[in-house]
């Protein structure tokens, strides 16, 4: 289930398939790219509070992790060598 009822005005919930997972991505603001990562056992919700404030100079990428939110899980798991390259493809269009 895909709720953004959370998300700030100005910013919208991509789902973008990279590595063979698909991750949900909130994006907003425009400007140089910043991506806020949240932690364990976090979503990206974590970040509400200053993605407006953030967005106002930056285009804001924030996505929920492999495994959290409405990401998911990677069909061969968390194998390390795939964990890196998740979010190097992931940037937004």
């Amino acid at each position: 289930m895909s709720t953004a009822d959370w998300l700030p005005d100005g910013f919208t919930v991509q789902q973008i398939d990279t590595n063979r997972t698909r991750l949900s991505v909130a994006v907003g603001g425009s400007g140089p790219v910043l991506i806020l990562l949240h932690g364990w056992p976090q979503t990206s919700r974590a970040w509400a509070r200053v993605m407006p404030d953030l967005a106002q100079n930056h285009t804001v990428v924030v996505p929920d992790l492999r495994g959290t939110g409405d990401s998911d899980r990677p069909e061969d798991g968390y194998a390390r060598p795939t964990r890196p390259t998740t979010y190097e493809a992931s940037s937004p269009p």
